[in-house]
Parts: structure tokens; C-alpha cells; sequence
């Protein structure tokens, strides 16, 4: 099976406090493998994947202070949710393998 190299597209970053939600872009949620690079800042968050009205909570996937992750949104996610107390996150959406 021929393997890609990761090849991202732009970054879209919010300020973490109370849940926000930004959108995806056309690159994820669509086949073909997309996945999403999550940078967090120094302090936990928790994001979850649907679409526009998604909404996340401190019961949803965590993103430990200062890790970055790469995750697939399941099929048809057009945005995606965090809630924090403090910092940045950054997602960035590509195809291919990272790493």
C-alpha cells in the first residue's frame, strides 16, 4: 500500500476559555483519510468533532498541556469544539501519514 507524507493545510487557531467552535474546513469529515493536528498550549483542553452546533465539555477527548496529537474526524465532522481555561490551540487539516 503507497503511504503519503502528511501534507497539512492552513492552521486555524483559537483562544481557549469557555467552549468555541471553529470550522474545519472542506478537508476533513470528506474520505480519503483526512486528519486533524491539534497543538495545545500549557494548559489542558477537551475537544469534540461534529458540526456547526457541536458544543464541548470537560467530558469530552482531552489534550494534555503541551502535546500534539493527530487525530481522524469521523465522516461528515465539519467543525470542531474545545473548552480550557487558558492558552492556544492550534488544529491544522491534512492527508497523508504524519510521523
Amino acid at each position: 500500500m503507497n503511504q503519503s507524507p502528511f501534507t497539512p493545510g492552513p492552521t486555524i487557531s483559537f483562544t481557549l476559555g469557555a467552549t468555541q467552535t471553529i470550522s474545519l474546513g472542506t478537508g476533513a469529515g470528506t474520505s480519503g483519510t483526512p486528519q486533524v493536528v491539534l497543538s495545545n498550549g500549557s494548559t489542558i483542553c477537551f475537544i469534540k468533532f461534529g458540526s456547526s452546533s457541536v458544543t464541548a465539555a470537560v467530558t469530552d477527548f482531552p489534550i494534555l498541556a503541551n502535546a500534539t496529537i493527530c487525530l481522524t474526524p469521523p465522516v461528515g465532522t465539519t467543525s470542531l469544539a474545545a473548552v480550557g481555561t487558558a492558552g492556544t490551540l492550534y488544529a491544522t487539516v491534512g492527508h497523508g501519514l504524519l510521523g
